[in-house]
């Protein structure tokens, strides 16, 4: 599942893949990635919890791309 904040200066953030209502929601408050996912109903029963892409827009308008922490402690990448 991909999880992107639409605007840095908006309240509108996009989650897609395999989630049970995936699409364009309204950030009410600060969010972790887990109230994102709760927010679109949770993960489908073909999604996975440890397989979670997070991107982010930077200043020049490129997406910067990160692994869940998971993701990192499967292939032995996370920091202790």
């Amino acid at each position: 599942m991909t999880l992107s904040l639409l605007e840095s200066n908006s309240s509108k953030y996009g989650i897609l893949g395999d989630v049970r209502e995936p699409g364009v929601k309204i950030m009410t408050r600060p969010l972790r990635v887990f109230d994102a996912i709760t927010a679109a109903g949770g993960i489908t029963d073909t999604g996975s919890s440890s397989n979670v892409t997070v991107l982010r827009q930077d200043p020049f308008w490129q997406c910067a791309e990160s692994q869940s922490e998971r993701q990192k402690d499967d292939a032995g990448q996370s920091q202790p």
